[in-house]
């Protein structure tokens, strides 16, 4: 019986071991510095580390990804034509796959558009 308990405290360990750090480096090297021209950085929260609403109660499940776009008024993806859509579309899956290719699970992506990485 201990065996089986020490398994499954470790299983238990691995499981919430915070991987955010290792994905934010993985996804920097692959994916901002190939597409510096459209992508600004990207931030990974593990689970653990997100901004519950007061009136919930429900823990997150899934690791959080922030896509810093370039886009916006004053920029070569102005206006958002179906190509440029398309492209932010693109990468946000391109960035979802080699999350759960990485780990196994799926991710929550949110992006926002600035008109200059600063």
């Amino acid at each position: 019986m201990k065996l089986q308990d020490t398994i499954k405290r470790i299983l238990i360990e691995e499981a919430t071991k915070d991987l955010s750090p290792i994905l934010e480096s993985l996804l920097n090297k692959m994916m901002v510095n190939k597409n510096r021209d459209i992508i600004c950085e990207i931030k990974v929260k593990h689970p653990d580390n997100r901004t519950k609403l007061p009136h919930s109660d429900n823990k997150y499940l899934h690791y959080r990804v922030d896509i810093t776009f370039i886009g916006g008024y004053g920029t070569d993806f102005f206006p958002v034509t179906q190509s440029v859509a398309n492209k932010y579309d693109s990468l946000i899956d391109e960035v979802w796959n080699i999350v759960y290719d990485f780990t196994g699970k799926s991710v929550d992506i949110f992006h926002k558009k600035v008109v200059n990485c600063e």
